[in-house]
């Protein structure tokens, strides 16, 4: 987890951006394995969709006033689950 006081994040802030890196590694695994069809989304249902499924239950646990910052995230973030759950069941995403 990143380091809350070096990065001036709140630990929950830091929890989700950690996350959401671990999405973007395994990303860039595939990418350098340059994998493609079945192997892709295999790869995808077995490491994504864990990682999404935390964000989606970490967002639902959050507590934070519709206006202030972090709510926002939160209801933008909503406004994305569709697109992160696709992203274990297709290719070309």
């Amino acid at each position: 987890m990143a380091s809350c006081s070096r990065t001036g994040l709140t630990a929950r802030q830091a929890e989700v951006l950690d996350l959401i890196g671990a999405l973007f590694e395994v990303e860039r695994r595939a990418r350098e394995a340059a994998l493609v069809g079945i192997e892709l989304i295999a790869l995808r249902r077995s490491e994504s969709k864990p990682i999404v499924e935390r964000i989606h239950a970490w967002a639902l646990q959050q507590r934070a006033l519709p206006q202030s910052p972090l709510g926002k995230a939160i209801a933008y973030m909503g406004g994305l689950e569709l697109g992160l759950r696709l992203i274990v069941e297709r290719v070309a995403i």
